[in-house]
């Protein structure tokens, strides 16, 4: 089973996107190095991190959090699966993201 959210955010005030990025992630769980990954590129930059929690069930819960932040602007999204082999699944997802110039900036 697979699931995700995503919310969108504008920061008060200008920053780049690595201050967005500490911003964004500094009450973020700690993680292994191989548990993360970022990426720079077209004026913006992803980030995203995976872990395995316990859910309610007493079943491991595959989760992983991903931000995409260009222009002021971030996409946070949460992926959640079964299957520790869906982490493709997942990393698809996050990648996913496009930042679209046509909307407002509101």
């Amino acid at each position: 089973m697979h699931t995700s959210w995503w919310n969108w955010h504008k920061s008060g005030r200008p920053q780049t996107p690595a201050e967005a990025l500490a911003a964004l992630t500094d009450r973020a769980p700690q993680v292994d190095a191989d548990h993360q990954l970022t990426l720079e590129g077209g004026g913006g930059l992803r980030h995203a991190f995976w872990l395995t929690t316990v859910a309610e069930d007493g079943q491991p819960r595959h989760e992983l959090y991903g931000l995409a932040i260009q222009d002021g602007q971030a996409v946070l999204i949460g992926c959640f699966y079964q299957d520790p082999d869906d982490l493709p699944w997942a990393h698809h997802v996050w990648r996913s993201i496009t930042h679209n110039k046509s909307l407002p900036a509101s």
